[in-house]
């Protein structure tokens, strides 16, 4: 073996040194404590668990997990650390009343660098100067009076959705994407989608493929000896995707933005959100960076999950037929029959059903089964266990959700959950409340999602409009017979349900409200 120090077979010895050297020091970190890592399934010494990282459905697994290891499972994806927290109480304890520790993103190297997504509002460290920036804009244009202003276009997007469902019912889920995506551009953009052709819808296609092929596992993010590989040689090819992955995320980020500025320019734009924070003052480039990447980050957060929570109800009412009647019965007899719901409704709260309703929505499928990961940035204990500086902790929302000690018979679809009841026992005492889905669907901590009364609004608007219009049940074949719809789901941070049939048909007494809402 040649000494020659540039020699590739002399570099290979001393990256797997540093590499099994880089392990064996993570892995005496717990070890020479005094406490021990969290237990979790066996790995190998030079992968560690990467081998047993599922590919499809993770939450899954990762309850499996739950269930032999406890609230807390360590794994280690080649020489890093990871957890996976399995239960309400460790999700609290440490998201929320440690976010100092625990309050920040994982800095990935393909996603932050190479993609370009160090700053967005997602990924960015809650140290930089940006992230407080991004959650003071955040905040003024999502709390709940800024959210009453949106009703108008928010009742006139879901209006015309119901109109789209009447004449092109067979299209529902490709109309309840576009509807979501309607209201997202409206609201930030000022932009009308047009539902048949539209430019932008087509390169959001374009970045949620870009999307999809750049998730999984890059060996560059955990060893950073990668990162110094030309992009020609062979191995170096994850440099060239990372490139072509920016480039497609770029698009969203400037294309709208820039569709903004020339409306602005030609005194065409409308109140929006990018239009209010362009004109309020002269802007830096820092600053205008600052509301191009906000913009973006509320268009990703709002649209695909707002269309798979609603597609997923709409499942959800072809598969029970007397939840569908029940909360048609509230909406009627809250609403009438001779207006559709409006925010107004939403504010009173006066239907209590509908709220269990889309709270057992979120619970049976929640739309990020994976919370966005967080990172401990010191050394801490929690339950008789050392997790150390630099762990991924992966909050298993499915697996919350799903758990039969916190929800009983958990793949029932059951809203009367979520509702105060009181026991008819001797006692007469009151039954225990489950845990709320809203605590732990729209993020924890400083990196909560402040976006959840828009969206709660949104979800509310859309489904009770659906509900006092049509009637959703299972498709039938040629012979009247139901079919069974397929129940599958895609495995991205935000899972999507995979095509289904359905039936959706305007009530006896509803054409008329439809008509009258163009």
């Amino acid at each position: 073996m040649s000494t020659d120090p540039s020699s590739p077979s002399l570099l290979l010895v001393l990256g797997i040194v540093v590499l099994v050297g880089s392990i064996f020091f993570i892995r005496r970190i717990g070890r020479d404590g005094q406490l021990p890592y969290p237990p979790g399934p066996r790995g190998s010494i030079l992968v560690g668990n990467a081998y047993q990282m599922p590919g499809t459905e993770p939450w899954k697994t990762y309850s499996d997990w739950g269930g032999k290891y406890g609230a807390l499972t360590f794994v280690t994806i080649f020489n890093s650390p990871m957890v996976v927290i399995n239960s309400a109480a460790a999700i609290t304890d440490l998201l929320e009343k440690r976010s100092t520790i625990y309050g920040t993103r994982p800095q990935m190297y393909m996603l932050n660098e190479l993609m370009g997504c160090k700053y967005s509002v997602f990924n960015v460290a809650s140290e930089h100067p940006r992230f407080r920036a991004y959650r003071k804009m955040l905040q003024k244009e999502l709390n709940s009076k800024a959210v009453a202003s949106y009703k108008d276009m928010m009742q006139t997007e879901v209006h015309l959705l119901l109109r789209k469902l009447q004449s092109r019912p067979e299209k529902f889920m490709t109309l309840i994407q576009l509807n979501a995506a309607a209201i997202a551009m409206k609201f930030i953009y000022g932009y009308t989608v047009d539902y048949d052709h539209d430019s932008f819808m087509k390169t959001i296609e374009d970045v949620a493929v870009a999307n999809r092929d750049a998730s999984g596992l890059w060996l560059c993010d955990y060893y950073p000896i990668l990162r110094l590989m030309p992009s020609w040689l062979p191995g170096g090819s994850f440099k060239r995707k990372g490139h072509s992955f920016k480039t497609e995320l770029d698009k969203l980020n400037d294309i709208p933005h820039d569709w903004v500025k020339e409306q602005m320019a030609n005194n065409r734009s409308t109140s929006c959100f990018s239009s209010r924070q362009l004109s309020a003052r002269s802007l830096d480039k820092e600053e205008e960076d600052i509301v191009k990447f906000v913009s973006t980050g509320l268009y990703a957060g709002a649209q695909d999950t707002v269309a798979t929570v609603i597609t997923t109800f709409v499942l959800i009412m072809s598969l029970y037929p007397d939840v569908q009647r029940r909360a048609q019965a509230e909406v009627d007899a809250v609403v009438g029959r001779d207006r559709l719901p409006n925010v107004g409704d939403f504010v009173k709260g006066e239907m209590k059903y509908i709220e269990a309703l889309i709270k057992e929505t979120l619970r049976w499928a929640p739309p990020v089964p994976l919370a966005v990961s967080h990172l401990a940035t010191a050394d801490d204990a929690y339950g008789g266990y050392h997790i150390p500086k630099g762990t991924v902790m992966v909050p298993n929302i499915w697996g919350l959700m799903h758990d039969p000690a916190e929800f009983p018979d958990p793949f029932t679809f059951n809203p009367e959950r979520h509702l105060l009841s009181t026991a008819t026992s001797a006692t007469n005492t009151q039954k225990k409340l489950p845990l709320d889905p809203y605590d732990f669907v729209f993020g924890f901590g400083r990196r909560a999602c402040p976006g959840a009364t828009f969206g709660r609004t949104l979800l509310f608007l859309t489904m009770t409009s659906i509900l006092s219009t049509f009637d959703i049940s299972k498709a039938r074949d040629e012979d009247g017979n139901e079919i069974e719809p397929r129940i599958e789901f895609d495995s991205g941070v935000v899972s999507h349900l995979l095509p289904f049939d359905c039936q959706i048909k305007p009530r006896q007494d509803a054409i008329h409200l439809i008509d009258e809402s163009s």
